[in-house]
């Protein structure tokens, strides 16, 4: 007696996930963007990245590093016997970094009336090891007469960054000249 069974083999489906938007703040560092936890008879998941908007990022599979938006694919290559996935796509935001501002100070006679302008510089605090990042300020107020003058913080030069909410200078106060006032010395002669 011959007998013959016949098995019939049906394709399992993955497992259904979404792929979620991410957002991120700048670190100095890559910043990737992949699919939290496992699908189920995945093979191998491959990503590529692209700038969107005003963001410059020719497509790559390197993750990105600078502040901007980014269109990440999602490609999947599935194991023997699972239904092909198509390919999902999430939006990754990296948010530039605010910095601490270090201004730079005034003290004792340089706050006495010279004539001169009394100038603060600001220093931009907690860059990413390597960066470098120059603030421009601006003046608010007389800064060479008799009254008070602070300096604002109005731009950064690295687009990785931003500015902290409070972008004033601490307020100073230029302070009258003493004058020195020296009388002539005469001689007086009295008739006896």
């Amino acid at each position: 007696i011959t007998a013959s069974i016949v098995v019939d083999l049906q394709e399992k489906n993955a497992a259904v996930f979404n792929y979620e938007n991410k957002t991120a703040t700048y670190t100095g560092s890559p910043i990737s963007h992949e699919i939290s936890g496992e699908l189920e008879g995945d093979a191998s998941i491959s990503y590529s990245y692209v700038g969107t908007g005003e963001t410059e990022y020719a497509v790559s599979s390197t993750a990105p590093v600078n502040a901007g938006t980014y269109e990440v694919t999602a490609t999947f290559t599935m194991q023997p016997g699972y239904v092909a996935v198509a390919s999902k796509t999430a939006t990754l935001t990296i948010n530039p970094k605010e910095v601490g501002l270090d201004w730079s100070e005034l003290t004792g006679e340089e706050l006495v009336y010279s004539g001169t302008a009394k100038a603060l510089t600001a220093t931009a605090t907690g860059l990413a090891d390597g960066d470098s990042c120059t603030v421009t300020v601006e003046l608010v107020g007389d800064n060479i007469n008799v009254g008070t003058f602070s300096y604002e913080a109005t731009a950064l030069s690295n687009a990785n960054y931003k500015l902290p909410a409070d972008v004033s200078s601490p307020e100073y106060t230029i302070m009258p000249k003493p004058l020195t006032i020296t009388a002539d010395s005469y001689e007086v002669y009295v008739d006896s």
